[in-house]
């Protein structure tokens, strides 16, 4: 494989749109975005391989480290892995884990995709520690009907509630809701405050808290 570093945009945003498993996070806009303020650096890599395929692997690393003393890996707290504008085989993901154990890096963590989950653990070379994870998936596909059966009696209420109501659910990405979703993330905030019988101030300090994400280190 003929490697690049940082991946070029153009083929990483081709590779990706044309990846029918990738998810919203593997997308070089994404990576982008979160080393925009400094923190990070983009050290993702595309392999071309010699059937003409492209291969991104999203990382990112501290800055202000030597890369000996640096931690790079995937994303922080989100999912990584491959994307790929073809098949990806078991070969391939030896071959790229090959290359990033040859990097200089302190320590080097992937935590991908977990529909891929299966080939990563067979093509995983034993110098690299495996760490379990587990991982939900909704099948959307399946009839609403389904879905709502699955659902606790609870939540099933608030449903019912919220259509009452005349709750309207907007998909945007374009960031015009982003006020709107403040307002309610808000609101919700308030709302737990009083359940816990505690100042608004210190709910919103726990729930910073707890939503941080975590740094590589």
């Amino acid at each position: 494989m003929r490697v690049t570093s940082p991946a070029p945009p153009e083929r990483w945003q081709a590779a990706y749109a044309a990846d029918p498993e990738a998810i919203p996070y593997q997308s070089p806009k994404f990576t982008q975005a979160l080393c925009a303020d400094g923190v990070y650096a983009d050290a993702s890599r595309c392999y071309e391989t010699d059937d003409g395929r492209t291969l991104v692997l999203p990382l990112v690393r501290r800055r202000g480290r030597p890369d000996r003393l640096a931690t790079a890996g995937s994303l922080p707290v989100v999912m990584g892995g491959l994307v790929a504008d073809g098949p990806v085989s078991v070969e391939d993901i030896r071959a790229v884990l090959g290359d990033l154990a040859a990097l200089p890096f302190a320590a080097l963590r992937i935590r991908p995709n977990p529909r891929t989950g299966a080939l990563w653990s067979e093509a995983t070379l034993n110098a690299a520690l495996r760490l379990p994870r587990r991982a939900h998936v909704v099948p959307v596909s399946r009839p609403v009907e389904n879905i709502r059966s699955g659902l606790s009696n609870s939540i099933r209420k608030s449903v019912d509630r919220a259509a009452r109501n005349g709750l309207e659910v907007v998909w945007d990405t374009s960031g015009s809701k982003l006020e709107v979703f403040e307002e309610l993330y808000n609101r919700s905030i308030e709302r737990w405050a009083r359940r816990q019988h505690e100042p608004v101030s210190l709910s919103r300090w726990r729930m910073e808290r707890a939503t941080r994400a975590p740094t590589l280190t």
